[in-house]
């Protein structure tokens, strides 16, 4: 059943997840989340919560998106490529743990698809005016192949078992764990019924993982 939120995507709630309309995929249902947090829900709606852990799940890309045209107007191409790669790495492995609201909110202005756009626009036409040619192939290759997600692809081979050793659930749903669980603590709301929420998803992905 599909649910709507004036400050949430659209999202998709079914046996196997919830899926955003943005293509977030969480493993978990908005059954098994009521079941544990609903006193949380009560303060905080659970469509908002989704939103603010898809916004921090797909950070790394803003970031990066955001850094690449300055590390080409400071660094030759080659090194701007390199340092735009590693922030994604590192972001990708650390920010599962650390969703905070104030940079969920500045992630969220930043993945405006218009700002990004005009960024993008400026900084390269600059480029082109410096006759960095190389610089603005390497800046439209980067952002296409961040926005469409490629640069993930390419990378997962390499993250994938680091956030498997990291982190007990999948990016998405470990994300909005934690988003739930600091919401709790804003409403001093006892954790408990969280820590269960962890255990019982866990057995039902696996149990849904070997069908």
């Amino acid at each position: 059943m599909a649910r709507f939120s004036p400050n949430a995507p659209t999202y998709v709630d079914s046996p196997t997840g919830i899926v955003t309309v943005a293509g977030t995929r969480f493993r978990t249902t908005e059954k098994l989340l009521r079941e544990f947090a609903e006193p949380v829900f009560d303060r905080e709606p659970l469509a908002g919560l989704i939103r603010q852990a898809e916004v921090w799940a797909q950070s790394p890309i803003t970031m990066a998106l955001w850094a690449l045209p300055v590390l080409l107007l400071l660094l030759p191409v080659w090194a701007a490529a390199v340092a735009a790669l590693a922030l994604f790495a590192i972001w990708r492995v650390v920010s599962p743990a650390a969703p905070f609201r104030a940079g969920i909110a500045v992630v969220n202005i930043l993945q405006k698809p218009v700002l990004q756009g005009l960024y993008y626009v400026v900084v390269l036409t600059l480029l082109g005016w410096a006759g960095q040619t190389l610089a603005v192939v390497a800046g439209l290759v980067g952002f296409i192949g961040l926005r469409f997600g490629l640069v993930e692809v390419l990378l997962k081979p390499v993250l994938a078992p680091m956030l498997a050793r990291m982190y007990p659930l999948p990016v998405p749903d470990q994300v909005l764990r934690a988003v739930i669980v600091r919401a709790a603590l804003r409403h001093n709301i006892p954790l408990p019924e969280l820590s269960r929420l962890e255990e019982s998803a866990r057995e039902a992905w696996k149990i849904r993982g070997k069908n």
